[in-house]
């Protein structure tokens, strides 16, 4: 049975400025899943409507888990029957816009069925999903892409361009579009593993500043494990904020992709 938390469900429109995400997402759970008899009822619905494990969402109603920007929109599109990520920004409580235009800097699509297609293709085809990446970073031109993927990197281009995800900002040149993919987490590994295989040069192990590469793995207690994740967010939010400086912004074109987990069966773990 799930704990009482602290803090009653409040109306969608009328978050308090002092409360915390966590808090304000425990709120409207229980203002979403009404009286305690019906609430494993309601959990399991919420579950499968988002995908979010119900043992994740006990643990959010508990305080056990800070929830990341996925599950939020997740959670807010189900529990105010929305289907953009766009309007989700426009009618949440002010504590969540602020978090998800902080935490998720890509371009917020309008239409959802985009981004679904847009994932389903680059699931389906790793070139597709190369091309995207490489133009979220740039500006490439068709020669650079025929000569890195041949004929079926013109066809993965086309596709991308129809919908959406590749402009032609002038003729035979191209860069991100307008709508960007769902990057669940399912994708991020996927992409993260296709980027680091095709990309990632070990031989250049030994050169500084040239990459970073590194695995380590031992056994930990709940609380540093969970001081693990915050690290590894902490320095990810670090990396997004120095990135989006102009100044910064240059010729390298790079990428970085981390994964913290447990060494368990995915049978035998349920959503974090």
């Amino acid at each position: 049975m799930v704990k009482e938390p602290m803090h009653e469900a409040r109306s969608l429109d009328s978050s308090l400025p002092t409360r915390t995400l966590s808090e304000q997402v425990v709120a409207d759970l229980l203002r979403f899943i009404g009286l305690e008899k019906n609430r494993s009822k309601k959990i399991s619905l919420l579950s499968k409507k988002t995908g979010i494990n119900s043992k994740t969402i006990f643990r959010l109603l508990n305080f056990e888990n800070k929830p990341s920007y996925l599950t939020v929109f997740k959670i807010y599109k189900a529990i105010l029957n929305l289907s953009s990520d766009q309007e989700v920004l426009e009618k949440s409580p002010e504590v969540i816009r602020t978090y998800l235009r902080k935490a998720n800097p890509q371009k917020l699509s309008t239409q959802a069925n985009n981004k679904q297609q847009i994932n389903e293709l680059i699931e389906q085809n790793v070139v597709a999903l190369e091309i995207l990446v490489l133009c979220s970073c740039a500006k490439f031109n068709q020669t650079e892409i025929v000569s890195r993927y041949g004929q079926f990197g013109t066809e993965s281009l086309n596709q991308l361009i129809k919908l959406g995800a590749i402009q032609e900002i002038r003729p035979q040149v191209f860069a991100a579009g307008v709508y960007g993919p769902e990057l669940t987490s399912e994708l991020i590994i996927q992409m993260g593993l296709q980027i680091t295989k095709s990309f990632s040069k070990p031989k250049n192990g030994d050169v500084i500043f040239k990459h970073h590469h590194g695995f380590f793995a031992e056994g930990l207690s709940k609380e540093a494990f969970k001081e693990w994740i915050k690290i590894d967010d902490e320095a990810f939010q670090k990396k997004l904020k120095l990135s989006q400086d102009p100044k910064n912004q240059g010729p390298i074109l790079a990428y970085t992709f981390n994964s913290t987990d447990t060494l368990t069966s995915k049978a035998d773990t349920d959503e974090q």
